[in-house]
C-alpha cells in the first residue's frame, strides 16, 4: 500500500510538472506574439513599385510616398523616402537608379541636373544620362554620356561590369584604357587586352599587367585546372599575387606547369629551377630540384589530392 500511495505521489508530481511545462511555453509563445505584433505594426513599406525591376523601391503603407529599403529589409536595413518624388509618374530603372515625370534618383537620392528623358542604365551601376555617367550615383568624369555603353560578364557566377565611351574603357570610375576600338575580353575572365597591354578587371580591381596582348596566356595544368602562372614571349607572371608581378629569373621560353588538381601547390618549371606556391595567395618559391620541391610540400602541408607524376618519378 505505501509503494501505491508513492506512485500516486509521484504520478501527481509529474502531472503537475507537464501542467508548468505547458503553462511556460505559452506564456513564452505569447510573448513573442506580444512583441511580433508591434513590429509588424512599425512597418513603413506598402508594395513593391515594381517588383520584376527592384526590390528595393516600395511605396509607403499610404501610397503617398516613395520609399528605398535595400531588398525590402526595413527592420534591419531601414527605409528612406524619395523626397520630392511623383508617386503616380515614378518608375524604377533597376535596383538602384529611377526616375519619375520631372526627377531622376540614385537610391534615396536625387540626381541634381539630370532629366529623365533620356536616361538609361548602362549596366548594373553604370548609367548615362544628358549631363553625366554614373557609377553606383557618382559622376565618372571624362565620361561622354552620349557615346557610353556599359558591358556585363561574370567570373566565377558573380556578376561584374565596366564601360566604355568613343575615348575611353572605365574600370569602376576610372580611365584604364584609351584605346576603346581594340579593348576585347581574352579567352581567359577576367582578363582584357587592348593592342597594346594586358588587363585584369574583377571584383573592383583594375590592374595592368605590362605584359604583351599578342603572346599573352594563362597557363592551365596537365588535367586543364588553371594555374597561378601566366606569361608573355618575355615574362612569366604570378597572377596569384596582389597586384599581379612578375616572376623574377623565370624563363618564359621553357617555363611549363606541371601536376595536376584544382587548386595549390602549384608548380612550374623552367630550363634552370622549379617554382612552387604551396599555400593559396602564398608567395612563389624558386626551388632547385624536384626533391626540395616534394619536401617542402609534404613539411608545410598535407595535400591528399596533389599529383604530380612528373615529380614523383
Amino acid at each position: 500500500m505505501r509503494l501505491r500511495r508513492a506512485g500516486r505521489a509521484s504520478r501527481g508530481s509529474l502531472n503537475a510538472d507537464v501542467r508548468q511545462a505547458s503553462l511556460d511555453r505559452f506564456k513564452r509563445i505569447v510573448g513573442l506574439l506580444s512583441l511580433a505584433i508591434p513590429v509588424a505594426a512599425c512597418n513603413p513599406l506598402g508594395p513593391a513599385v515594381d517588383e520584376e525591376a527592384s526590390s528595393n523601391h516600395f511605396y509607403n503603407r499610404g501610397h503617398t510616398k516613395i520609399l528605398f529599403s535595400p531588398g525590402g529589409n526595413w527592420f534591419e536595413g531601414g527605409s528612406s523616402p524619395l523626397v520630392g518624388a511623383d508617386v503616380p509618374s515614378f518608375a524604377p530603372l533597376n535596383q538602384w537608379y529611377a526616375v519619375d515625370r520631372k526627377a531622376v534618383f540614385y537610391q534615396d537620392r536625387r540626381l541634381v541636373g539630370e532629366q529623365p528623358t533620356g536616361f538609361r542604365v548602362a549596366s548594373g551601376p553604370y548609367a548615362a544620362g544628358t549631363a553625366h555617367v554614373y557609377w553606383w550615383g557618382e559622376v565618372v568624369e571624362s565620361a561622354d554620356p552620349a557615346s557610353f555603353s556599359g558591358v556585363e560578364f561574370t567570373v566565377d557566377g558573380r556578376s561584374q561590369h565596366y564601360g566604355f565611351d568613343h575615348r575611353h574603357v572605365f574600370c569602376r570610375n576610372t580611365v584604364i584604357s584609351d584605346k576603346p576600338l581594340t579593348f576585347r575580353a581574352l579567352p581567359w575572365a577576367p582578363y582584357f587586352a587592348d593592342s597594346s597591354r594586358v588587363y585584369i578587371m574583377v571584383d573592383g580591381i583594375c590592374e595592368s599587367l605590362g605584359a604583351d596582348p599578342a603572346t599573352f596566356r594563362v597557363l592551365s595544368k596537365r588535367d586543364g585546372f588553371r594555374s597561378i602562372f601566366a606569361q608573355d614571349s618575355a615574362k612569366v607572371f604570378d597572377i596569384d599575387a596582389m597586384p599581379r608581378k612578375v616572376i623574377d629569373g623565370a624563363d618564359a621560353t621553357s617555363f611549363e606547369v606541371l601536376c595536376e588538381g584544382s587548386g595549390p601547390p602549384h608548380v612550374g618549371r623552367d630550363k634552370n629551377r622549379l617554382y612552387v606556391q604551396i599555400f593559396s595567395a602564398g608567395p612563389v618559391l624558386s626551388l632547385e630540384s624536384e626533391a626540395s620541391v616534394l619536401e617542402r610540400i609534404s613539411i608545410e602541408r598535407s595535400s591528399k589530392n596533389f599529383k604530380c607524376p612528373e615529380l614523383e618519378g
